[in-house]
């Protein structure tokens, strides 16, 4: 049972509302510089805000916040939401809110910010010392912002600290907005939020909540405006023990909310927090509703950020109220026996550990197959093993979006990566080339490489389809004719033209490029050709273009001629490229035991892995995955994989 506060209202919880203004007052002259520049920097940016229970507050705070600066959207999750989140981020930017920094909730959703590669990871702490400040992300390296609290200790509700990040987050926005906030009737925002906790806000409080019984069902309507608030007085009420509470805004209610108050009219209560936007909706509901039916109402005007914080505010001081109707002190309710071993609990900490970056891409496309149950981060394991274990003599590459990036695929390879293929090729390496293009990828090579390293290099042009030696012209020796190519021709041709693009037709092959929006019906069209539901062709997609081979052309014929030129062994050869999903033109070459993607993957759970995830793509994942080609005596070179799994932190 919680501590009881007497009826004059003492108790802990109100001494901490005594204390708060201390805190106002502190952030009020701690410098917003820092946390104003992160919402400055992350105004390009989407958003993902993380916490749980009065930080989850803090959290839509700063979705309110983000709004009036930023038109990117922001998204609000727990710690486990966000750890099991597969999408990439490197177009977001990670806010973290967490009161002391040592719970391993926060510290899993830490490491999953850094896996899933957020484009900029920020802490928000109110512990200068918080255990998370250890962190050394391998991706991106967060940024800490220290909130300072009149009462570091904090208390059960952890109320200083949701108080200072609000109040901080409030200043930090004025300062990226146009217009400077002006004093309302000569009244600084400071004295405004210090106000909603005074004696006399308190007291009309216990008036307004005086009828609340402890059998009571609290249903909180709100505008979404001012979900913080809603969330806050959601998640203290259910940890307090005060009332069973639901959230939900104001037309959810109305689609089959209802239900519960017509039923149990007497043992509920509604709270309706509404803003000049949304006060007609409630005003439509509370039409209709029995009069007998309890209401708090309360109207945040504008329903603007500094509404949104006193909504906060005015949530702390409510739940002050109906702990002294019910006999429960916020700030010391009790706890379960079991409380302190869960809140400790490890392990979603050691999932997010397990969930590394290569693991959660190559999870991202079993669900998206919907396959068959597998242990993604223990077949990790044994396939990073396998290669450790094997000799490498010769290597595979496919060339667009893997030996030069795909909006950078007229232009010649970069010199990090024409410095590892000199280097291997010097030692000893075979290399062969294994891509959709024609002449142009050995073009580029001829003009790279030196003649006496050009010998140990053949080139599969058309996915496969014709393979020459890198000194051999593609002029001289054009890839013959295949008769299903010929028959498909000019039906090709035909829909090409219906989407205003034109078929590069080549002997062994047709390419159409294609335009995001246009792929899936193009596709369709294909896959309806005759000699395609015959099975004489096939087809394969790069990033850019969607190929139509013979059905017998594959890139593994690359890597069966290498091993034949140059006398290699199937186990002895790497193979690496870009498209590795189901209709990928690297989905064969990288079925290979020894195949490693540097950007798409599929559900096959022994091959064609990521080594970086979605964090590091395209060249500078091969520059990373070539620079562990580590030559091994005669016997060839070894994949160190300390090279490969090593800090790409910036």
């Amino acid at each position: 049972m919680g501590t009881m506060p007497d009826e004059a209202g003492e108790g802990i919880f109100e001494a901490k509302l005594d204390a708060l203004p201390n805190t106002i007052a502190l952030c009020s002259q701690e410098t917003i510089a820092p946390v104003s520049q992160a919402m400055d920097i992350g105004r390009s940016l989407r958003a993902v805000a993380v916490g749980s229970g009065g930080s989850l507050a803090a959290a839509h705070f700063l979705a309110t916040c983000r709004r009036d600066v930023s038109d990117r959207p922001t998204s609000v999750q727990t710690p486990m939401e966000f750890v099991l989140g597969l999408d990439d981020l490197s177009d977001a930017q990670v806010w973290l809110f967490t009161g002391r920094g040592q719970n391993p909730d926060i510290a899993a959703a830490l490491s999953a910010a850094d896996a899933r590669g957020a484009a900029d990871i920020r802490v928000v702490t109110a512990n200068a010392y918080a255990p998370l400040a250890t962190y050394h992300g391998r991706y991106r390296q967060p940024r800490f912002h220290v909130i300072p609290v009149a009462d570091p200790k904090d208390g059960f509700l952890s109320t200083h600290t949701l108080v200072a990040f609000v109040t901080h987050l409030l200043l930090a926005t004025d300062q990226l907005v146009e217009v400077p906030r002006p004093a309302v009737d000569g009244v600084s925002v400071q004295a405004q939020l210090a106000d909603r906790l005074s004696s006399v806000r308190r007291q009309d409080a216990r008036i307004e909540w005086r009828r609340f019984r402890p059998e009571d069902t609290l249903l909180i309507l709100g505008d979404p405006s001012l979900t913080a608030a809603s969330a806050q007085l959601e998640t203290s009420l259910w940890e307090t023990a005060i009332a069973p509470v639901q959230r939900t805004d104001l037309r959810n209610f109305a689609h089959g909310r209802h239900i519960w108050p017509a039923r149990r009219a007497d043992r509920t209560a509604l709270l309706v927090l509404t803003t000049n936007l949304s006060r007609g909706v409630w005003d439509e509901i509370d039409a209709q509703l029995p009069s007998s039916l309890r209401r708090h109402v309360v109207d945040y005007g504008s329903g603007g950020r500094l509404q949104a914080a006193l909504a906060v505010l005015d949530g702390l001081v409510a739940i002050a109220a109906m702990g002294l109707v019910v006999g429960i002190d916020p700030g010391k309710p009790g706890a379960a026996l079991y409380a302190k071993p869960i809140y400790e609990a490890q392990a979603l900490y050691d999932l997010s550990a397990r969930l590394s970056a290569p693991v959660r891409h190559k999870l991202s496309a079993t669900l998206r197959a919907d396959g068959p149950e597998q242990d993604v981060a223990r077949n990790f394991e044994v396939f990073l093993n396998s290669l450790s274990a094997r000799r490498y003599r010769g290597l595979v590459l496919d060339y667009d979006g893997t030996v030069v990036a795909t909006h950078m695929r007229k232009d010649p390879p970069s010199s990090p990566v024409l410095e590892q293929l000199r280097r291997l090729l010097a030692d000893g390496m075979k290399l062969a080339i294994a891509t959709g293009r024609g002449g142009s990828s050995a073009e580029a090579l001829r003009e790279a490489l030196d003649p006496e390293l050009q010998g140990s290099v053949i080139m599969g042009y058309y996915n496969g389809g014709h393979i020459l030696p890198l000194g051999k012209l593609l002029h001289d020796y054009p890839a013959p004719e295949h008769r299903a190519i010929s028959a498909i021709s000019d039906a090709v041709s035909a829909i090409a033209n219906a989407y205003e693009t034109k078929p590069r037709i080549r002997g062994s092959q047709i390419s159409l490029d294609f335009g995001d929006d246009e792929l899936s019906e193009l596709t369709e069209l294909l896959l309806a050709l005759p000699e395609y539901q015959a099975g004489e062709v096939r087809l394969v997609r790069s990033q850019h273009s969607i190929d139509i081979v013979p059905a017998a052309t594959s890139k593994l014929n690359v890597v069966m001629r290498l091993a034949t030129a140059f006398g290699l062994q199937d186990g002895e050869i790497l193979c690496i490229g870009d498209s590795g999903q189901s209709i990928g033109n690297d989905h064969d070459l990288l079925g290979h035991p020894s195949g490693l993607s540097v950007d798409k993957v599929c559900s096959r759970p022994g091959v064609c892995w990521a080594p970086f995830g979605s964090n590091l793509r395209g060249p500078q994942a091969l520059v990373r995955i070539l620079d562990g080609l580590v030559k091994d005596g005669t016997e060839g070179f070894r994949l160190d994989l300390d090279v490969i799994t090593a800090s790409a932190a910036q």
